[in-house]
């Protein structure tokens, strides 16, 4: 299965790849700085993963402020 890689206007750089994992961070140069990793994820495709990357600050600001 090819890794699917998808970067978002607000920052944030999304991979799909294995039968089940998405990773979500950053790239600094070359460097990808991992933020969030899943070992199962609920879709497939490049849709899924702009979806799910286009909405990761939010997503992520929550869950920031609920463990802060």
């Amino acid at each position: 299965m090819a890794t699917i890689r998808y970067d978002s206007d607000n920052g944030y750089t999304g991979f799909l790849y294995g039968k089940s994992s998405m990773s979500i961070g950053k790239m600094e140069g070359d460097e990808f700085h991992e933020i969030l990793h899943t070992g199962s994820r609920a879709g497939e495709g490049l849709e899924y993963l702009k979806d799910q990357v286009d909405t990761f600050p939010e997503f992520y600001s929550k869950l920031y402020r609920r463990f802060n």
